[in-house]
């Protein structure tokens, strides 16, 4: 039981790990529309990212598909920035919950992609001789409590923001995605593929 918990942990300090900083502004990007009223959708969203992200790990640690890091990260960053774009063109324009298939939608993807990049954080973890698929659910379960711990905190944040100093929600979603955007630019430019 130590042995599977430690799997798990491995996982989840993946997540929070602030040298990659992609799993945070995933969270942010995907919380900040809604609060804690809204939980589902966020673990929806967050749920249909693990699998994207457990089937292209899987497909990558058997040698199935493989594909070059660069033109991935840079698909990661493109679609994180489209959804900080998305959020700030639709910010107080529509309810929350009609913008929730098209984020839904980029979420898959974004999982599908960053799934090729984990299996080298995968690789250094698994050690010969243990059974590959069980340390995979292990380690996306440990992603996947990681995930949440971190939309816990930012929903948090953003509770604190919009009921304590009053922000509007709109706003919150404005500065917030604004800001991501900002910190994407140099992440797209420099894994530029074209």
């Amino acid at each position: 039981m130590e042995e599977i918990w430690g799997t798990i942990q491995k996982g989840i300090f993946h997540i929070i790990n602030f040298e990659t900083y992609d799993h945070l502004i995933y969270v942010v990007i995907i919380t900040v529309p809604f609060l804690f009223n809204k939980w589902k959708r966020i673990l929806g969203l967050i749920t249909i990212f693990i699998l994207g992200h457990i089937i292209t790990l899987a497909l990558d640690t058997f040698d199935v598909v493989r594909a070059d890091k660069q033109m991935v990260m840079f698909l990661m960053y493109s679609i994180l920035f489209i959804l900080a774009v998305y959020n700030v063109i639709s910010s107080g324009k529509r309810p929350a919950g009609e913008r929730y298939g098209v984020v839904f939608f980029l979420s898959l993807g974004l999982g599908l992609a960053h799934g090729f990049i984990t299996n080298s954080f995968f690789s250094n973890l698994f050690k010969s001789g243990e059974n590959k698929v069980i340390y995979l659910l292990e380690t996306t379960l440990g992603m996947w409590l990681g995930l949440l711990i971190l939309a816990f905190l930012s929903v948090l944040i953003g509770f604190i923001c919009q009921t304590v100093f009053r922000f509007k929600n709109r706003d919150w979603v404005l500065v917030t995605s604004s800001i991501i955007i900002g910190v994407l630019i140099p992440l797209i430019i420099s894994t530029w593929i074209f």
